[in-house]
């Protein structure tokens, strides 16, 4: 058998996944996303038609769904099929073409999943609260913690203690199987008879909880037994109630008091249903927690005993709850103290060596009696070796837990917060601690990691580690801006990281979630907030009615584009084609209803004013080097507007194309060119200079396509002549960073490119990792070189977009069609580079490409999915490649 031949035995169907999870509880009735692989050994492998059936059965006797359609896609979209709380199994078949021959796999093994409730009308429990006497109560012990040094010390600063409900439930003989749906507006932790319940760290995810609220859904058939079983659930803040966002740190965020539903349910053999259903007959204590609050910390006091109070029903809305969708909060790793060093008597520091957001997890030996503090930090200050906490003057965020130790053993872990930090210092010993006894708990949501990069220069792989952890500390439950300030969902930030994060890890359920709190927290005018969940941290706090921004808010439109690119799935496109739409008619209408006084009396530049968006609260190209915050914005806002009035046109003319919106793309091309002679008219003088001359305002009008032809190569040579006058430092911001070095590249000025990404000399990314930095840095001189520290995040994922440009054009790979279908191969930005080892896990299986510099050009090592084709190039030769295992050289 030829090399392109392929035994039928050796090809079979793997890696079967229902909305990214192998055997999801709880999936919704409206539908989900299968997903599989075709593994096994040979070359040239495409997969030309697929067939999914879905059973309720095993066997698949009955069908409860049966699709066939001739397609390469090994994903499979199915919308309102299925029956509520039903188990059902499906399974694949593809055919598959290798060379000229064609032929069908076996079925694959079956997988299964089961669904969530239908709906409200399914819910008989009912949201329940502890009852006034309770808070009464709660009020007296939190005023103990409340601060005094405050603007408004008067103030109601929450920290109520959490609640603790209780209930027994007898069960007779015969049961089969157990489902518990429940959820919060707070956190909760479930356990059934002393066991908790599920693997989230924290439950539930971070929704607009005036709009939605995920439940999740747990198999409790393990825990039961006959007679008497015990539910127990602690219930705190969380987002709901607490100070969880913002600064300074605002609390309240949707309401005062978190509230519980629950609805348990068990199957018996002869077909009964007995429900344990959320109502007054819960009791409620207090007990050993006085608050728990994910900025200020928790306070755990193993002193108190359980007080009872007494339950009362809530009137809260059921349609807002929503089957979880996707991955919750998980643990991702747990590291342990790199050091211990004692700081003072009682008290010790300990370095982890990242920085992370997480939670500690410390042994406490021989310690019963003594009142343990524990603080965090992601710096140190560098006189006196103390925490160093950039947080210091927001009055709500202390990032401080409190533990009474009661035994001679105690293994404490925060339950309802996490921070962002590298060290802790714990005070209040009596004895010595050791590394052994200080473990990190590193939350994120539970995403699955997709790439592995490897170079032989060593500053740009740890530059990679930083982009990658600045990801997964900003990650937890939706895409934030830090996980130690702010946390909020800042959709500059997403949209500019969306692309990077597609390559380091399997984004397309949590984007597509947090795509979809964007089109519920879309106001009536189409603005999409610069926050999402737009919560009153920010809401009382707008410069002006529904807070957005160029940049910011059309992130429903660029990170639904880059999830379509990087996933291939249209549905994506589809679903939030309604919201762009509105985001668009907010933006035509601020171009058309207003403009910069200075234009009032121009009467060449006025008739071009209503396709200039340059008016309004913008950001500009925030965060430029050698500006203020403020001088920044002013300098950069009203032409960068403009040029993303430009680049939301062109894309929804590209998006409406794909979808076949005719009518649609062709109004939306008609306005990218009307845009684009207003703006050549407005901001572009006689000798084609931009009016501002910044590197960024430059790169954006390069990489947008707002300029083309001769004036692309004038833009292009006066930016680099930008770029050489800083000596070779970027002066860019977050809207033009993630382009900068592309842009250099493509118009050939390769020195001056690779002498930008290999700067380190401040602002630069190897700044950063020559000064110690294991994350990407808000503000490119987090550590001055006098060793002096900024008041800014050290843990800011956003300027982290150059990953991609580095697994493009260092690593070497591009995405020539939507999903990674097609790829090509080729190494361009290598002048410093040897060898690079990168494998990126695609829908279709896991690419690897090494590759070694070899006389002239390339030694290849290439692993490709079966269902992918490449391109791959070196210098001065090309091979076109299917899947399988190859090794050879190119010139």
């Amino acid at each position: 058998m030829s090399n392109d031949g392929v035994k039928k035995s050796k090809l079979n169907i793997q890696g079967m996944l229902c909305n990214g999870m192998r055997t999801p509880l709880g999936v919704s009735v409206k539908g989900c996303i299968l997903r599989w692989i075709i593994a096994g050994e040979g070359k040239n492998i495409k997969q030309i038609q697929r067939w999914v059936q879905i059973s309720e059965q095993e066997n698949f006797e009955h069908l409860t769904y049966e699709g066939k359609s001739y397609s390469g896609e090994t994903q499979w979209e199915l919308k309102n099929v299925f029956q509520e709380k039903t188990k059902y199994y499906w399974r694949v078949r593809v055919q598959i073409s290798h060379g000229e021959k064609a032929e069908w796999l076996d079925w694959s093994d079956y997988s299964f999943f089961e669904t969530a409730m239908a709906g409200q009308e399914s819910w008989e429990a009912q949201w329940i609260e502890a009852n006034e006497e309770f808070y009464k109560d709660a009020l007296e012990v939190s005023r103990g913690f409340w601060k005094k040094n405050i603007k408004k010390p008067e103030m109601d600063q929450g920290l109520r203690r959490p609640v603790y409900f209780h209930r027994e439930w007898n069960l007779s003989e015969g049961w089969e199987c157990g489902r518990v749906y429940i959820t919060a507006l707070g956190f909760y932790q479930l356990t059934v008879n002393d066991t908790k319940i599920g693997d989230y760290a924290l439950a539930p995810d971070f929704t607009a909880y005036d709009k939605l609220v995920y439940y999740q859904t747990y198999d409790i058939t393990p825990y039961l037994k006959n007679g008497k079983n015990s539910f127990d659930i602690i219930l705190a803040d969380g987002w709901y109630a607490g100070h969880a966002q913002g600064i300074p740190g605002m609390n309240y965020l949707y309401g005062e008091r978190p509230a519980l539903i629950m609805q348990a349910e068990i199957g018996y053999a002869d077909g009964k249903m007995q429900k344990l259903c959320s109502d007054d007959t819960f009791e409620a204590y207090s007990g050993p927690f006085l608050y728990a609050d994910l900025f200020m910390g928790e306070y755990l006091d193993m002193r108190q005993s359980l007080v009872p109070y007494g339950t009362v029903k809530k009137a809260y809305p059921k349609h807002i709850l929503t089957p979880q969708e996707y991955e919750g909060i998980k643990v991702k790793t747990v590291l342990e103290a790199r050091t211990v060093t004692k700081f003072s008597e009682g008290s010790f520091i300990a370095d982890f060596g990242q920085v992370l957001a997480g939670r500690e997890k410390i042994t406490l030996e021989n310690e019963a009696g003594q009142l343990i503090k524990i603080e965090h930090s992601e710096i140190l200050n560098p006189d006196s070796g103390d925490l160093l906490e950039i947080t210091q003057r927001f009055p709500f965020h202390d990032q401080t837990d409190y533990i009474y130790v009661t035994t001679d053993h105690y293994v404490y872990e925060p339950q309802f917060s996490f921070q962002g930090y590298r060290y802790i210092k714990i005070s209040g010993l009596k004895g010595e601690l050791n590394p052994g006894q200080c473990k990190s708990v590193v939350l994120e949501t539970g995403l699955k990691d997709t790439s592995c990069f490897e170079c032989s220069d060593g500053n740009i792989n740890r530059l990679i580690q930083n982009a990658y952890w600045s990801q997964c500390g900003n990650m937890i439950s939706i895409p934030t801006d830090c996980p130690q300030r702010e946390r909020g969902g800042f959709t500059g930030d997403a949209q500019i990281f969306c692309s990077t994060a597609i390559w380091q890890q399997e984004v397309q359920g949590f984007f597509r979630r947090w795509l979809k709190q964007c089109r519920l927290e879309q106001l009536k005018r189409g603005q999409i907030p610069i926050v999402v969940p737009y919560t009153d941290a920010y809401r009382r706090s707008e410069p002006n009615p529904g807070w957005t921004s160029a940049g910011w808010g059309d992130a429903i439109i660029f990170a639904a584009r880059d999830l379509y690119e990087g996933y291939g799935n249209i549905n994506i496109l589809e679903e939030n084609y309604e919201a762009m739409e509105k985001w668009m008619a907010y933006v035509t209408a601020c171009a058309e209803d207003s403009m910069p006084e200075q234009y009032y009396m121009d009467y060449k530049k006025r008739p071009f004013m209503k396709y200039l968006w340059n008016t309004g609260y913008h950001w500009g190209d925030w965060l430029m080097p050698g500006f203020s915050d403020e001088d920044g914005v002013a300098a950069s806002k009203e032409i960068t507007a403009a040029l993303f009035y430009f680049r939301e046109a062109k894309c929804m003319y590209q998006i409406s194309e794909i979808l076949g919106k005719e009518d649609r793309a062709a109004y939306y091309k008609d306005l990218t060119e009307k845009i684009r002679l207003a703006f050549h008219s407005v901001y572009i003088t006689k000798d084609k200079r931009l009016l501002n001359e910044l590197q960024g305002l430059y790169v954006m009008a390069i990489a947008f396509g707002m300029v083309q032809d001769d004036t692309k190569r004038i833009f292009e040579r006066r930016l680099e002549a930008l770029v050489k006058a800083a000596d070779y430092h970027l002066a860019t911001g977050f809207l033009s960073t993630p382009f900068l070095l592309d842009v250099l590249w493509d118009a050939g000025f390769h020195d001056t490119a690779c002498k930008v990404l290999y700067q380190d000399t401040c602002p630069s990314w190897l700044y950063e990792v020559k000064m110690g930095a294991t994350t990407i840095w808000e503000n490119w001189e987090g550590i001055r070189e006098d060793g002096s520290i900024s008041t800014h995040s050290f843990n800011h994922y956003a300027f982290g977009c150059i990953a991609d440009f580095i697994y493009r054009r260092i690593a070497g790979v591009k995405r020539l069609a939507p999903g990674f279908r097609k790829i090509m191969i080729y190494p361009e930005v290598t002048d410093r580079i040897s060898c690079v080892s990168f494998s990126y896990d695609t829908l279709f299986g896991e690419i690897k490409v090494r590759w070694e510099k070899a006389e002239e050009g390339y030694q290849y090592w290439l692993s490709i999915p079966h269902g992918m084709e490449a391109v791959v190039k070196g210098n001065k030769e090309i091979k076109e490649i299917g899947s399988g295992e190859w090794v050879f050289t190119l010139k």
